[in-house]
């Protein structure tokens, strides 16, 4: 499924995937019912902005605290991979 562009800072799938850059320091990644807040960095030097994925572990909503499971950090991973492409800026996944 292809993600396609909701507004400056933000993509979407029509699966219920949607990635929003809520601030300067963080997104928030909603799979459906479920979300979580992703931290991000600007380095001015390089121009890039990095998503620091991999530190993502649990689900702020619905349940805050539930565990994100490997195989859903991985499509995590995946989807910001794919769908930050179609922002403005160079980002980083990680």
């Amino acid at each position: 499924m292809k993600f396609y562009k909701i507004n400056a800072g933000g993509v979407a799938r029509d699966d219920g995937i949607e990635i929003q850059i809520k601030h300067a320091d963080y997104l928030e990644y909603c799979d459906g019912e479920k979300s979580t807040e992703i931290s991000i960095g600007f380095d001015p030097a390089t121009k890039q902005i990095f998503v620091y994925g991999t530190e993502v572990e649990n689900w702020s909503k619905p349940i805050q605290g539930m565990k994100i499971s490997s195989v859903e950090k991985a499509a995590i991973l995946e989807n910001l991979s794919e769908g930050l492409l179609l922002l403005n800026g160079k980002f980083i996944v990680q």
